[in-house]
């Protein structure tokens, strides 16, 4: 039985919030389950989310801006 199953009704009640993958398809489940439950994210994983989301956009972004303009040498440096 896993953990989103075996807690008892007593056992919850001093539950306030859970920290859940960010994947909806977790969230979701946690929340059929124990709906008055805040769900929370831990820092690395929220990081992570917004260097691949926004971050490497940014970055392609200006890549693509400085190539455009003719600056070949600062759009390949890291």
């Amino acid at each position: 039985m896993n953990s989103a199953t075996s807690c008892s009704l007593s056992g919850c009640l001093h539950v306030e919030a859970i920290a859940c993958d960010m994947n909806a398809d977790f969230e979701r489940a946690f929340l059929k389950r124990h709906p008055r439950l805040d769900v929370v994210y831990d820092r690395f994983h929220l990081v992570k989310n917004f260097n691949e989301k926004v971050i490497c956009k940014v970055r392609k972004d200006e890549q693509a801006r400085l190539k455009e303009e003719g600056d070949a040498e600062a759009a390949r440096a890291p």
